[in-house]
């Protein structure tokens, strides 16, 4: 065979592939754009700057002037002081799209993970890559979510080394109930119930957790390893909670009411105290003017 004729042969090959690919992606669903997610409401002028839990510390968050957290500080008890922190960025639409996680090792702030996100109606996907501390790349992770029809979290299971199961259940956009359930060969099962009745005062949380659910898992401590007894789920819901139902493997169900105290003349909570559960949290606000 010629040279030409050669040439002329493996480009047609190569074009027939390449159509063939193309079709294939086409008809799989490929390259159709993920469904947007729903609009998002406004953060308001009141917005949390600081959670304490019982007097100490628990996060501060930065904002920028489209009122969206790109901070969050973490205290850190072994140096009494707020010192790891997230840094994230958005899409235009307004939902976060990246998250950065710097942690204090041996005296050095070390960049050691990012999460790219990716949300769509009914859906969110976090991939992760994992840093070693001289900036070189150590591994990667892949976690999916169920969300409804507001991107609010349904549902979120990992099962590499056991089964990790969070699930959250609304009416509407009032979450009802959280769920936790910890299978790990070795250790003993855990298995924890919330259930939640809610007041009409709106959560200023809530607009700022919905555009980040990274952010808001982090801020109820939905995270692994799970802190024993310290799950905040109702700090995500629409409005603040007034009565607070929990269940702990086979303990008695333990029932708790919620109080208040509020800023000014404001219906945003200064403090939340759930006596039956030994909980005060504690708020701090930057205020738009």
């Amino acid at each position: 065979m010629k040279p030409n004729n050669l040439v002329l042969l493996l480009t047609g090959i190569l074009l027939m592939h390449a159509v063939i690919f193309n079709s294939c992606k086409h008809e799989a669903g490929e390259l159709t754009p993920p469904t947007q997610p729903p609009t998002l409401p406004s953060p308001g002028k009141y917005l949390v700057s600081a959670i304490y839990v019982n007097g100490i510390p628990k996060d501060t968050l930065i904002y920028n002037d489209a009122r969206q957290v790109i901070r969050r500080w973490e205290f850190v008890p072994f140096y009494r002081k707020f010192i790891d922190y997230i840094d994230y960025t958005y899409n235009t639409n307004g939902y976060v799209k990246l998250a950065d996680y710097y942690t204090y090792i041996g005296g050095s702030m070390l960049h050691t993970k990012r999460d790219s996100v990716s949300i769509s109606t009914g859906e969110m996907t976090t991939y992760t890559t994992l840093f070693r501390g001289d900036g070189t790349v150590s591994g990667y992770d892949t976690v999916q979510y169920t969300t409804d029809t507001y991107n609010q979290l349904n549902l979120a299971v990992k099962g590499a080394q056991g089964i990790i199961y969070s699930k959250y259940t609304y009416n509407d956009r009032a979450m009802t109930g959280y769920r936790y359930k910890i299978t790990v060969p070795g250790s003993i099962p855990i298995d924890r119930n919330y259930a939640f009745e809610y007041s009409t005062n709106t959560n200023p949380l809530y607009p700022i957790t919905l555009a980040n659910p990274l952010l808001m898992r982090t801020l109820v401590k939905d995270i692994y390893p799970y802190p024993m007894d310290t799950v905040l789920p109702w700090l995500a819901s629409q409005h603040y909670v007034n009565k607070i139902t929990y269940t702990a493997e086979t303990k008695p169900p333990v029932t708790s009411a919620v109080t208040y105290t509020y800023t000014d003349t404001t219906r945003f909570a200064a403090s939340q105290y759930l006596p039956a559960l030994g909980i005060t949290i504690n708020y701090r606000y930057k205020v738009i003017r």
